[in-house]
Protein backbone atom coordinates (compact mmCIF):
# COMPACT_ATOMS: atom_id res chain seq x y z
CA UNK A 1 0.00 0.00 0.00
CA UNK A 2 1.76 3.05 -0.93
CA UNK A 3 0.66 6.54 1.46
CA UNK A 4 -0.61 9.73 0.37
CA UNK A 5 0.90 12.81 1.66
CA UNK A 6 -1.93 13.29 3.56
CA UNK A 7 -1.22 9.80 5.49
CA UNK A 8 2.63 10.43 5.59
CA UNK A 9 2.14 13.70 7.41
CA UNK A 10 0.09 11.62 9.78
CA UNK A 11 2.55 9.10 10.20
CA UNK A 12 5.33 10.98 12.11
CA UNK A 13 8.13 9.13 14.52
CA UNK A 14 6.48 10.36 17.55
CA UNK A 15 3.37 8.69 16.47
CA UNK A 16 4.61 5.20 15.23
CA UNK A 17 6.54 5.13 18.81
CA UNK A 18 2.96 4.74 20.80
CA UNK A 19 2.49 2.08 18.65
CA UNK A 20 5.89 0.54 19.34
CA UNK A 21 5.81 1.42 22.94
CA UNK A 22 1.97 -0.57 23.30
CA UNK A 23 3.46 -3.63 21.21
CA UNK A 24 6.82 -3.87 23.41
CA UNK A 25 9.21 -3.14 20.53
CA UNK A 26 7.63 -5.83 18.50
CA UNK A 27 7.71 -4.21 15.14
CA UNK A 28 5.47 -6.23 12.76
CA UNK A 29 2.92 -6.22 15.41
CA UNK A 30 2.95 -2.01 15.80
CA UNK A 31 3.68 -2.17 12.11
CA UNK A 32 0.00 -3.87 11.95
CA UNK A 33 -1.22 -1.44 14.32
CA UNK A 34 -0.17 1.64 12.23
CA UNK A 35 -1.22 -0.41 8.74
CA UNK A 36 -4.98 -0.62 10.64
CA UNK A 37 -4.86 2.96 11.65
CA UNK A 38 -3.67 4.80 8.27
CA UNK A 39 -6.20 2.44 6.11
CA UNK A 40 -9.09 3.72 8.56
CA UNK A 41 -7.79 7.04 8.39
CA UNK A 42 -7.84 6.56 4.27
CA UNK A 43 -11.45 5.60 4.31
CA UNK A 44 -12.55 8.17 6.57
CA UNK A 45 -9.95 10.64 4.55
CA UNK A 46 -13.35 13.28 3.49
CA UNK A 47 -14.47 13.37 7.19
CA UNK A 48 -11.31 14.03 8.57
CA UNK A 49 -10.26 16.37 6.38
CA UNK A 50 -13.52 18.37 6.58
CA UNK A 51 -14.49 17.90 3.02
CA UNK A 52 -17.72 15.46 4.78
CA UNK A 53 -19.49 16.60 7.68
CA UNK A 54 -21.14 13.65 10.03
CA UNK A 55 -24.38 13.21 10.88
CA UNK A 56 -23.71 14.70 14.71
CA UNK A 57 -24.68 12.50 17.33
CA UNK A 58 -25.78 13.87 20.56
CA UNK A 59 -23.58 16.17 22.38
CA UNK A 60 -19.54 15.45 21.93
CA UNK A 61 -17.41 18.23 21.33
CA UNK A 62 -14.32 19.93 22.80
CA UNK A 63 -15.08 21.76 25.92
CA UNK A 64 -11.98 23.99 26.40
CA UNK A 65 -8.03 23.85 26.58
CA UNK A 66 -6.55 23.41 30.03
CA UNK A 67 -3.40 25.91 30.80
CA UNK A 68 -1.01 22.68 29.94
CA UNK A 69 -2.67 22.48 26.52
CA UNK A 70 -4.17 19.94 26.46
CA UNK A 71 -8.32 19.82 25.16
CA UNK A 72 -10.73 18.61 26.89
CA UNK A 73 -13.63 16.75 25.37
CA UNK A 74 -16.66 16.58 26.65
CA UNK A 75 -20.23 14.52 26.11
CA UNK A 76 -23.24 14.27 27.46
CA UNK A 77 -26.17 11.49 27.22
CA UNK A 78 -28.94 14.56 27.81
CA UNK A 79 -29.26 14.71 23.88
CA UNK A 80 -29.51 11.19 22.71
CA UNK A 81 -32.50 10.22 21.13
CA UNK A 82 -34.09 7.01 19.96
CA UNK A 83 -32.58 7.93 16.38
CA UNK A 84 -28.87 7.43 17.42
CA UNK A 85 -26.79 5.42 15.01
CA UNK A 86 -23.61 3.70 16.13
CA UNK A 87 -21.87 4.35 12.24
CA UNK A 88 -22.50 8.19 12.94
CA UNK A 89 -21.44 8.05 16.47
CA UNK A 90 -17.97 6.73 15.68
CA UNK A 91 -17.37 9.63 12.71
CA UNK A 92 -18.93 12.07 15.04
CA UNK A 93 -16.67 10.74 17.95
CA UNK A 94 -13.39 10.57 15.10
CA UNK A 95 -13.88 14.34 13.99
CA UNK A 96 -13.96 15.90 17.65
CA UNK A 97 -10.83 13.99 18.35
CA UNK A 98 -9.40 14.62 14.72
CA UNK A 99 -9.87 18.96 15.97
CA UNK A 100 -8.42 18.38 18.88
CA UNK A 101 -5.50 16.58 17.95
CA UNK A 102 -4.84 19.19 15.46
CA UNK A 103 -5.77 21.91 18.03
CA UNK A 104 -2.80 20.71 20.62
CA UNK A 105 0.60 23.04 21.10
CA UNK A 106 3.30 20.84 19.66
CA UNK A 107 4.43 19.24 23.71
CA UNK A 108 1.16 18.25 23.79
CA UNK A 109 -0.03 14.83 22.76
CA UNK A 110 -3.25 13.56 24.93
CA UNK A 111 -6.35 15.19 25.80
CA UNK A 112 -8.62 14.74 28.61
CA UNK A 113 -11.99 13.54 28.61
CA UNK A 114 -16.06 14.09 30.79
CA UNK A 115 -18.24 11.77 30.00
CA UNK A 116 -21.39 12.90 31.60
CA UNK A 117 -23.89 9.93 32.58
CA UNK A 118 -26.35 12.20 34.46
CA UNK A 119 -28.78 11.08 31.73
CA UNK A 120 -28.13 8.01 30.20
CA UNK A 121 -30.97 5.44 29.32
CA UNK A 122 -29.53 1.89 28.51
CA UNK A 123 -32.38 1.43 26.43
CA UNK A 124 -30.57 3.57 23.70
CA UNK A 125 -27.45 1.63 24.76
CA UNK A 126 -28.02 -1.60 24.16
CA UNK A 127 -25.98 -2.19 20.74
CA UNK A 128 -22.28 -2.76 20.88
CA UNK A 129 -21.34 -1.80 18.39
CA UNK A 130 -20.80 1.78 18.81
CA UNK A 131 -18.90 1.13 21.93
CA UNK A 132 -16.41 -1.33 19.84
CA UNK A 133 -16.18 1.36 17.37
CA UNK A 134 -14.93 3.73 19.37
CA UNK A 135 -12.76 1.61 21.26
CA UNK A 136 -11.39 0.82 17.13
CA UNK A 137 -11.14 4.23 16.89
CA UNK A 138 -8.85 4.53 20.10
CA UNK A 139 -7.07 1.59 19.76
CA UNK A 140 -5.91 2.41 15.93
CA UNK A 141 -6.77 5.97 14.31
CA UNK A 142 -6.40 7.72 17.71
CA UNK A 143 -4.05 5.71 20.04
CA UNK A 144 -2.98 6.86 23.43
CA UNK A 145 -4.49 10.17 22.65
CA UNK A 146 -6.80 9.60 26.22
CA UNK A 147 -4.71 11.20 29.15
CA UNK A 148 -7.58 10.65 31.74
CA UNK A 149 -11.55 9.55 31.11
CA UNK A 150 -13.66 10.95 33.68
CA UNK A 151 -16.71 9.66 34.11
CA UNK A 152 -19.40 11.30 36.09
CA UNK A 153 -22.88 10.06 37.32
CA UNK A 154 -22.78 6.59 35.71
CA UNK A 155 -25.53 4.70 36.75
CA UNK A 156 -24.91 1.46 38.81
CA UNK A 157 -25.14 -0.78 36.10
CA UNK A 158 -22.78 0.77 34.78
CA UNK A 159 -20.09 0.54 37.40
CA UNK A 160 -20.87 -3.22 37.53
CA UNK A 161 -19.85 -3.55 33.74
CA UNK A 162 -16.97 -1.75 34.58
CA UNK A 163 -16.01 -4.24 36.78
CA UNK A 164 -16.05 -7.12 34.16
CA UNK A 165 -14.53 -5.32 31.57
CA UNK A 166 -11.85 -3.48 33.76
CA UNK A 167 -9.40 -6.60 34.04
CA UNK A 168 -9.87 -7.07 30.40
CA UNK A 169 -7.96 -3.95 29.79
CA UNK A 170 -3.94 -2.87 30.10
CA UNK A 171 -3.47 -1.38 33.63
CA UNK A 172 -2.20 2.27 31.65
CA UNK A 173 -5.81 2.33 30.53
CA UNK A 174 -7.43 1.20 33.94
CA UNK A 175 -5.42 3.42 35.25
CA UNK A 176 -6.50 6.56 33.32
CA UNK A 177 -10.60 5.99 34.12
CA UNK A 178 -12.33 7.17 37.52
CA UNK A 179 -15.42 7.53 38.42
CA UNK A 180 -17.03 10.50 39.40
CA UNK A 181 -20.33 11.98 41.33
CA UNK A 182 -20.76 15.20 39.47
CA UNK A 183 -20.05 17.25 43.02
CA UNK A 184 -16.47 15.94 43.06
CA UNK A 185 -15.80 16.63 39.07
CA UNK A 186 -14.61 19.96 39.40
CA UNK A 187 -12.40 19.09 42.40
CA UNK A 188 -10.83 16.47 39.91
CA UNK A 189 -10.23 18.68 37.27
CA UNK A 190 -8.51 21.13 38.84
Amino acid sequence: MSMSEWQKEWCTPFRVSLYLRGRNGDVMAAGKLVAKALEWRRQHWDLLTGQRTPIWQGDMRILCQGGSGHPLLYTSHRFQTQSYNQRDMVEHAAVVLETAVKMMPQHVHQLDAVLDLKHFQLRYNLDPRGVIGAGELLKYAFRDVLRSIMIVDAPAALSVLWSLVKPTLPEGTQRKVVFLPAEKALEFLD
